[in-house]
């Protein structure tokens, strides 16, 4: 079997019940650490022009854009609402090569369980969320340590890989099987993107990063379920 294969397969099959204490415990605290910094980041002063342009798109009205009372398409949604969960700095973040965790996968998450209640008639287990995030925290935190050294001294970060993770979960969240994992991840793979020179020159680019991320996951996720 090859690592792909083997990769695939790992994300099909793990369960909550799969999942350590710790592990629980870990993303439970993300998953509720990235919705107050979501909330926080509702009045940074440059969401509200995001909003508009959000709002401008226009489009069919599927997901929430959290304390702004707008309903957008689901990317767009991941797009604002990553971005707000980032654009305070406040986020929780692996020291290790993974980043800015939840601001990549918490919104994410939620958007497509609420595309799955909308479109598909299914109601997402609290569970099988927790699951899901906890297997697209995985999922990013051991590409970017997989670098050596890691991707950030070489000009990338860990939101170079966001887009991938977020279509882990949103994968997840829907139920795809390996074939449909596969072509979303293949599809995310394409829009992978993110750089560290944000880093050096401290433009808000650094937030959008992680929206870009978002949306991508989830436009991944969405295409491979047509």
């Amino acid at each position: 079997m090859s690592l792909q294969s083997e990769l695939i397969s790992y994300i099909a099959r793990v369960k909550y019940e799969d999942l350590p204490p710790h592990v629980i415990e870990a993303t439970k605290k993300s998953i509720l650490d990235t919705l107050a910094v979501l909330i926080a980041g509702s009045t940074d002063e440059y969401i509200p022009e995001l909003v508009r342009l959000a709002k401008g798109w226009a489009g069919r009205e599927e997901c929430t854009i959290p304390l702004h009372q707008l309903k957008v398409p689901a990317p767009t949604a991941a797009f604002v609402n990553c971005t707000m969960a980032r654009a305070r700095d406040l986020d929780d973040v692996h020291q290790k090569g993974g980043g800015h965790l939840g601001a990549n996968i918490v919104p994410p998450a939620f958007v497509i369980s609420e595309y799955s209640k909308l479109l598909k008639g299914k109601a997402i287990h609290g569970k099988d969320f927790i699951s899901a995030v906890a297997i697209g925290a995985d999922l990013i935190c051991r590409i970017a340590m997989a670098s050596d050294p890691p991707g950030i001294f070489k000009g990338w970060n860990s939101e170079t890989w966001g887009s991938m993770a977020a279509a882990t979960v949103a994968a997840k969240l829907l139920g795809f099987d390996q074939d449909k994992i596969h072509a979303a991840l293949g599809i995310s793979y394409t829009r992978l993107s993110g750089n560290s020179q944000v880093y050096e020159e401290g433009p808000y680019a650094a937030r959008l990063q992680n929206g870009f991320a978002g949306q991508g996951g989830v436009l991944s996720a969405v295409l491979a379920d047509p």
